[in-house]
């Protein structure tokens, strides 16, 4: 569940496949870096990311 979620915000924002499968949080990390505001810890059906303002 939470590689689906990096993995759909990976592709979103940089607009390509994550390329670092199984770093979950070292990938989450550098969606921060880039200004996407991304929740592991909440199990839901839809990702909860966003994008910073």
């Amino acid at each position: 569940m939470k590689e689906q979620i990096i993995a759909d915000a990976w592709m979103q924002h940089f607009g390509e496949t994550l390329p670092v499968l199984g770093c979950i949080e070292l990938a989450a990390q550098i969606l921060r870096d880039y200004g996407v505001d991304i929740e592991l810890t909440a199990i839901r059906a839809d990702p909860v990311w966003k994008r910073a303002a």
